[in-house]
């Protein structure tokens, strides 16, 4: 399983148990027990996100491209209003940016993400994707509701 997976798995096992101590802790503290209850859903849903991820690492339901960045703007007034009414959107109610990526062939594909997401004009990075369906064209909106996330480029791209 390549690193990047196993990061992740264990970023959201991690905070799953943190959210779980931190309501236990809370609850006995100040006597409300009934803050159990959306600590631990809150938890099991951290848990659930990384057994996904992990499902999707074992199976080798993703795809990976090498992407160059080659510009980031802001959202334009009109781009940010299609963020908040668009429910696949990922930067929903949120301030957000425009990065425009280059494929090694030379396609264009932009990304919405939150501004404090940092990328340098020039760094390769390696996005890692859900395969799509069969027969699924891959534009730039079918790639943004596929991504699961990036990587600043190593060396080599680790594929299991």
């Amino acid at each position: 399983m390549p690193k990047f997976f196993m990061s992740r798995i264990i970023i959201w096992g991690m905070l799953a148990a943190l959210v779980s101590v931190l309501a236990l802790i809370l609850a006995i503290s100040t006597g409300q027990y009934q803050l159990l209850v959306p600590g631990f859903f809150l938890a099991i849903g951290c848990a659930f996100y990384g057994y996904q991820i992990y499902q999707i690492a074992r199976q080798g339901e993703y795809f990976v491209m090498r992407l160059t960045c080659t510009d980031i703007r802001p959202l334009g007034v009109l781009e940010g209003a299609v963020a908040y009414f668009d429910p696949t959107s990922q930067t929903a109610f949120k301030r957000a940016k425009s990065v425009i990526f280059t494929t090694e062939n030379g396609q264009t594909i932009s990304f919405t993400y939150e501004r404090y997401r940092r990328f340098v004009i020039g760094q390769k990075y390696d996005f890692y994707f859900k395969k799509p369906r069969d027969g699924q064209d891959l534009t730039s909106e079918t790639l943004e509701r596929l991504r699961i996330d990036h990587t600043i480029v190593s060396s080599t791209i680790e594929v299991s």
